[in-house]
């Protein structure tokens, strides 16, 4: 595309003004993005989309994982007008051709030919609205105290109160305590296992099968109404379990009568190289989550979908009825937008291009392996890999966090390291005290959270880069620390609007001592 500038300087300034002013940008900090401009786009083609200025720029997320036809899908813009402008939503408590259309299309493509699908917004409310139906399934058929929700940590569900519960990532908080019914296992991770030793990805697999096992037998399972994961969980590393995994854990759901909902928010209609993430293991969940790629972006629109025997238990009665109401679900633009959308898929294949060019990035992708930082490469199913970067190939090392599970400030902080390209572990304790006094931190240089790497504790809200500056100089000290809890605009965490923060991080010696390691103003 040539460059054109459709706005003049001054009607950009005029913007980012009015940002600055006005804006709450989601998931991001605001003092940053003030500072340095926000990055706003006028157009797009296919992968590429064009800024206010005119700068082209290939976006490799395709959106937020979603865009899997592209930008400028005149099919799909013409759906959408034709569809608002017969009717942009139907009479309360009734529905549109496109809307049923969609459901039927969806059976065409999901394990079960037979399933229902109860739309939503987007991808937050699929899920409240998945446990929702598993806690009302499991009521109907004999578990009356089923309303725990068995999740992976380290995952991202969403948003919402009980969505952002599951998982626990460490970006959701501050939302504690959690909703109540959440319950916890390790998430699959081949690089840094969790048993000891050298173990393949079989016997990974073995151990977190019987793992979950045990948390439902000391859950009791008749409290118990649903285990809930991403066939991959892109928020805790893109670590892709072999099919011996996703077997056992379907074996251990249906021997105590547990739903297994499969959220396929990110991974659903194609990123997999298949339609379903759970189809490339062969598994057959009982709800199915999706957003995101059904409408490739062009329309906010969630799906639930239910296997024909979850769905069955809602026909009958009124006991049988699923209450459960969502204004803007199902919306007929939205589903006229995601039938053009799944027609072009088709049409171009490709899911069946998202396989087949999932292999050739991910055998040139472990090229990069033979590179000095590169720890790991993850990939080969669909268009899905990472690329981890560490300080140290040999020891994997990264900075575990110790912190309040209420704290927010120390939630930003994490956040900020992980926004740097730090890998972070975020431990949440309620004994503090502890963690400070093993690491021999005296109680003046105390602060909120206690981090820890390669060897190091690192005290409070230090800088990003005062840990870089440790990392690379490698002193014969303890650690570092920002005792307190100073805020300002330039300290991670604990960030004001135009005010800025004079402090010291101090570097600990081993007989206790202190020197300043770096100040900031």
């Amino acid at each position: 595309m040539q460059k054109e500038n459709k706005y003049t300087g001054e009607e950009i300034e005029n913007l980012q003004s009015l940002a600055a002013d006005h804006l709450f940008m989601h998931a991001m900090q605001t003092n940053d993005w003030i500072e340095n401009g926000l990055q706003m786009y006028d157009s797009g083609k296919g992968s590429w989309v064009k800024d206010l200025e005119g700068n082209e720029y290939l976006d490799m997320m395709g959106g937020l994982w979603y865009k899997s036809t592209g930008y400028g899908q005149q099919a799909i813009a013409e759906a959408v007008y034709k569809q608002i402008s017969e009717l942009s939503s139907p009479p309360a408590y009734s529905t549109t051709p496109s809307t049923v259309k969609l459901s039927a299309e969806i059976s065409t493509i999901y394990h079960d030919k037979k399933c229902r699908t109860f739309f939503t917004s987007g991808g937050s409310e699929s899920v409240e609205t998945a446990v929702k139906m598993a806690k009302k399934y499991q009521h109907l058929n004999g578990k009356p105290k089923a309303f725990k929700i068995i999740s992976r940590r380290f995952s991202y569900h969403g948003s919402t109160s009980m969505a952002v519960s599951l998982g626990r990532a460490s970006y959701s908080d501050p939302m504690g305590p959690e909703a109540p019914g959440a319950v916890y296992m390790p998430n699959y991770d081949a690089y840094r296992p969790p048993i000891p030793g050298n173990p393949s990805p079989d016997q990974i697999s073995e151990w977190l099968v019987k793992e979950l096992e045990n948390i439902i037998i000391h859950n009791d399972p008749e409290t118990i109404a649903a285990f809930i994961a991403e066939p991959v969980s892109t928020s805790a590393g893109i670590h892709i379990a072999p099919k011996s995994y996703w077997e056992g854990i379907r074996e251990v759901t249906k021997k105590y009568g547990i739903l297994m909902i499969a959220d396929e928010v990110i991974t659903g209609y194609g990123r997999l190289g298949e339609w379903f993430g759970t189809m490339v293991w062969d598994v057959k969940p009982d709800i199915t989550t999706t957003a995101k790629a059904l409408t490739s972006g062009y329309i906010p629109l969630g799906a639930v979908i239910a296997s024909e025997n979850v769905a069955n238990a809602f026909v009958g009665g009124k006991k049988e009825t699923f209450s459960h109401l969502i204004t803007f679900g199902g919306h007929p633009v939205g589903t006229a937008a995601a039938l053009a959308n799944l027609k072009i898929m088709k049409e171009e294949k490709l899911v069946e291009n998202s396989k087949k060019m999932g292999i050739y990035v991910f055998e040139e992708l472990q090229k990069l392996l033979s590179m000095k930082y590169v720890g790991d490469v993850r990939g080969g199913k669909g268009l899905l890999a990472t690329v981890e970067l560490v300080k140290d190939k040999d020891t994997k090392e990264k900075l575990v966090v110790y912190q309040s599970p209420t704290c927010g400030c120390c939630s930003g902080w994490v956040a900020n390291m992980e926004q740097n390209g730090l890998n972070v572990e975020a431990i949440k304790t309620n004994d503090m005290y502890s963690t400070k006094v093993k690491a021999g931190i005296d109680v003046t240089l105390q602060s909120c959270h206690t981090g820890f790497i390669e060897g190091y504790f690192v005290e409070g809200h230090v800088p990003y880069d005062a840990i870089t500056k440790l990392l690379s100089e490698r002193p014969d000290i303890k650690g570092i620390t920002v005792p307190g809890m100073p805020s300002g605009s330039n300290v991670p965490g604990m960030e004001v609007i135009n005010e800025k923060a004079i402090f010291d991080v101090l570097a600990v010696n081993n007989d206790g001592s202190t020197f300043v390691w770096k100040h900031y103003e």
